[in-house]
């Protein structure tokens, strides 16, 4: 699941992550959702579905609520899904500051990145989805 309110990344974001699944070998689906308070709303009816929510990546400033709410939303109702964030400031004390507010939070997310993603590092957060996604279905199974 993709959370972001810029419109264009919400069409290349997308395109990324569905092209380097299928270089990971994975077929990928990605829900998109404008803005924080879509995003968990999205989420909630997608827990029930037949795919689920295997990850959330989410931007960070966003209108009705933010990637912090975001964060600290999905992880307090199911600590086990990945939540990665991401912000387009550029600022170094601005990235700082987002990232010790993020780590110190209640439920840390499980990746925090600078936009724009680049596909190797989006590599590394589909393999990250990916290895925990193996380790919950092998910790069910024993």
């Amino acid at each position: 699941m993709l959370i972001e309110d810029t419109p264009e990344l919400r069409i290349s974001l997308p395109r990324l992550i569905v092209g380097v699944g299928k270089q990971l070998g994975l077929t990928v689906n990605v829900t998109p959702a404008e803005d924080g308070e879509e995003g968990v709303n999205t989420y909630l009816k997608m827990l029930g579905s037949e795919n689920g929510v295997d990850a959330v990546i989410t931007d960070i400033e966003m209108p009705k609520k933010d990637g912090f709410g975001v964060l600290e939303y999905i992880k307090g109702l199911r600590q086990l899904t990945p939540v990665y964030m991401a912000t387009a400031t550029q600022k170094m004390e601005d990235i700082a500051e987002r990232k010790k507010r993020a780590y110190e939070g209640p439920f840390p997310p499980d990746g925090f990145y600078q936009k724009p993603i680049e596909s190797v590092v989006m590599k590394e957060i589909l393999t990250d989805i990916l290895a925990k996604k193996v380790a919950r279905y092998a910790h069910q199974c024993f």
